[in-house]
């Protein structure tokens, strides 16, 4: 049967057989691209075979675990891959295996939201493993425990949880820290760190770095490495069905599997020209950024996760020239790079949005354009979500107005097709802003962005949408009844 393959495949994973293993590993990796959420019924065990397996330093059985975990992360249901990666890698006592664990972990988390993760169920486990990675021995592991953190911080009730959940003493380490956080930002990537095209890959560790006490970088640009890196092999078989079991048995030699193995087809010049300390190279490098995405644009997709790293900085980069010129670009870029953004929307908005605030009208109408353009190229109940959190973590008076009105563009759209999304992320928006509907006079005025995604959600839940007010907040009823009362 299909679940006892499943179970076979899981153990041929820990084949001593370096070829029978990672023939199981990318096996077990079609059958997540293929089988999805089917595979949630052995997603613990195989789960667990796969990271046990990581901590081996043969290179290429870790490339295959890294390309299989990556599509485990992207097809089985999230909150139980959430689950297996916190019981059997963010403990574990090898360093290489916590550092995949949080790699996938911060992907994991990027695709659920932080809200769900912190919910009443997954919440204890959740804030214990944050804590263990943000202050792990492995750089990389640390790495991305701080920045899973640094996305909790912006919930306002996560003091409240850690307090709850956390001893005292543990939960005043990572208060203490996310203050750090906050001042200094969560650090560079290390340049040992291998990572591709959002697949997960994990140098070797000695015993005795494994065992390292925690330290805090202190960098806080994120500078990835801009060392030739790998990219995961291609499955060996093309075919189960063409292939016989005696041909399977038998693979090639060792230097056939090697030359499996591609590298990056980036060139390294453009990670070293968008990361220079001279605004003329960084020019060049996002010109040349914008000529690749036009000419080779499936690459470029494919290694998204690591071109945003090195180019979203420059969308906030200190020189005017260059800060003018990586806007122009994006805006271009965008109808190339397709739905890949949907890997790094946070980390593009997160550099996006500030500029809403500028004092240069050009810089303004160019970064509303580039959101006006998420908005064809990126999943919508998702750019919901994330102008829903720009909302909450955002004070700049100027900002929340031009973010309300994006997210009452798409409000009705998006309720067709995910309505208990909607009226999750944006019903606390109106209650937390609810002050602002007494007075609406002005034509920037909050209060009339707040009361046009009001009026809309009350269009779409009807008088559903003051039980939900009622619920959250009773003493608000009143004020936004009155509003839609003489508003609809």
């Amino acid at each position: 049967s299909t679940q006892s393959g499943h179970y076979g495949r899981g153990a041929e994973v820990l084949n001593l057989r370096s070829q029978v293993a990672r023939l199981a590993i990318q096996i077990i990796g079609d059958y997540f691209t293929l089988l999805k959420t089917a595979m949630d019924a052995d997603l613990e065990r195989t789960c667990e075979c796969l990271l046990i397996k990581t901590g081996e330093l043969n290179q290429f059985i870790r490339n295959d675990i890294g390309a299989t975990l990556s599509k485990m992360v992207d097809n089985a249901t999230p909150s139980r891959v959430l689950v297996s990666l916190i019981n059997h890698g963010t403990s574990h006592k090898s360093a290489n295996v916590r550092a995949i664990s949080a790699a996938c972990l911060k992907d994991i988390v990027s695709r659920m939201g932080v809200n769900k993760c912190l919910n009443k169920e997954f919440a204890p486990k959740f804030i214990t493993a944050v804590d263990k990675l943000s202050h792990d021995g492995n750089q990389e592991a640390r790495y991305y425990g701080r920045l899973v953190l640094s996305w909790c911080m912006e919930l306002s009730n996560f003091d409240s949880l850690c307090q709850r959940h956390l001893p005292a003493n543990a939960a005043r380490n990572l208060k203490d820290l996310c203050d750090k956080i906050k001042n200094k930002g969560v650090g560079n990537l290390p340049q040992s760190a291998d990572r591709t095209s959002g697949r997960y890959r994990s140098q070797p560790v000695s015993r005795a770095q494994s065992n390292l006490s925690a330290t805090y970088p202190t960098n806080r640009s994120r500078k990835p490495s801009c060392h030739n890196e790998v990219d995961h092999p291609d499955s060996l078989h093309t075919s189960l069905e063409t292939n016989s079991p005696r041909t399977a048995r038998r693979p090639g030699p060792r230097r056939d599997l090697r030359e499996t193995v591609h590298s990056d087809r980036m060139p390294q010049s453009l990670y070293k020209n968008l990361n220079s300390s001279n605004w003329q190279d960084r020019y060049t490098g996002i010109a040349e950024l914008l000529d690749l995405s036009i000419k080779q644009p499936a690459e470029v997709r494919q290694c998204i996760v690591r071109i945003s790293d090195a180019f979203t900085p420059r969308l906030k980069d200190p020189n005017s020239k260059v800060n003018l010129y990586a806007l122009q670009c994006l805006l271009r870029m965008l109808p190339h790079l397709e739905t890949s953004l949907d890997q790094v929307l946070t980390p593009f908005t997160e550099q996006l949005v500030p500029n809403l605030a500028s004092q240069r009208a050009n810089i303004v109408t160019l970064t509303s354009q580039i959101l006006d353009g998420f908005k064809v190229h990126v999943d919508n109940p998702q750019l919901v979500c994330e102008y829903c959190r720009i909302i909450k973590s955002q004070n700049n008076p100027r900002i929340k107005p031009i973010i309300l009105d994006k997210i009452s563009d798409m409000v009705r759209q998006v309720h067709e097709v995910r309505p208990k999304l909607v009226e999750q992320m944006t019903v606390p928006i109106i209650v937390e802003h609810s002050e602002c509907l007494v007075q609406t006079n002005g034509a920037n005025n909050l209060g009339s962005y707040v009361g046009r995604l009001a009026c809309l959600l009350y269009q779409c839940m009807g008088n559903k949408l003051l039980t939900e007010i009622n619920r959250i907040k009773p003493a608000t009823v009143g004020t936004i009844r009155e509003y839609l009362v003489a508003n609809t």
